[in-house]
């Protein structure tokens, strides 16, 4: 038992995941949202936003339900981002990173 951490390591370790797995999603919400054609995923993250920002609610649910987002066809790995009907090469550039970072935090 001498191998663990003491809880206010582990209750900090937390925290500071809450925290950035809120920032990613605060910038994928803002991102999602310029975009009028995706109302629904950028409702999804506005929820998730608000679970966030309660800090007495579990981060592990949060989590999990996040990780259910990348999974499966027409899911958050699927989409792309477009302007007028067309690829928005930037915007779309810009949701990898953000959703590659999110997946990499959340499967951690």
């Amino acid at each position: 038992a001498s191998d663990r951490q003491p809880e206010t390591a582990g209750g900090n370790k937390v925290k500071m995941q809450r925290s950035e797995i809120k920032a990613l999603c605060a910038q994928i919400h803002r991102l999602l949202a310029a975009q009028t054609n995706e109302p629904a995923w950028a409702a999804i993250f506005a929820g998730l936003l608000a679970r966030l920002n309660d800090e007495t609610a579990p981060l592990a649910p949060i989590q999990a339900d996040i990780r259910r987002l990348f999974a499966g066809a027409g899911s958050f790995s699927d989409l792309v981002m477009q302007t007028r009907g067309a690829m928005d090469t930037a915007a779309d550039t810009q949701l990898d990173r953000l959703r590659a970072k999110l997946f990499e935090l959340i499967s951690s």
